[in-house]
């Protein structure tokens, strides 16, 4: 799982989080994709052959969400999303004051699909450390 820092709407960017740069994250994304099926294609990388470009899915919250929404939004075609995606909420951690739901099982237009997330953590306003879900 590759989970790229985002700095421009994080909450510690100079003068606060802000959504202006969604369009370039998109960019961002698409660039750590295309970087990992490099190192995939690459026999002397350490993920050579650990990609499957078939299988590749992107998830977030909140601005994560919106990012998510822009990268995979074609407006000129492309590759066909699923029209109805559902899935179970399973797997709960807290972090903080937080409840995640770290897998989800279900179908995307019929078809198999799980979602999972291996961690997730919390940094309260005003603290200088992150809380690990657990």
């Amino acid at each position: 799982m590759a989970a790229p820092a985002l700095p421009l709407s994080s909450l510690g960017a100079p003068g606060g989080a802000t959504v202006a740069d969604v369009l370039a994250q998109a960019g961002d994304v698409t660039c750590v994709i295309d970087s990992f099926l490099a190192f995939a294609s690459d026999a002397q990388n350490r993920f050579a052959s650990g990609v499957d470009a078939e299988r590749i899915g992107l998830t977030g919250h909140s601005g994560g969400a919106l990012t998510t929404l822009v990268t995979t939004y074609d407006a000129n075609g492309g590759a066909t999303k699923p029209q109805l995606v559902i899935t179970s909420w399973e797997g709960y951690k807290t972090a903080g004051p937080l409840l995640f739901s770290t897998d989800h099982r279900g179908t995307a237009d019929g078809a198999p699909v799980r979602v999972s997330f291996s961690n997730a953590a919390v940094k309260l306003v005003g603290s200088d450390s992150w809380i690990d879900a657990r």
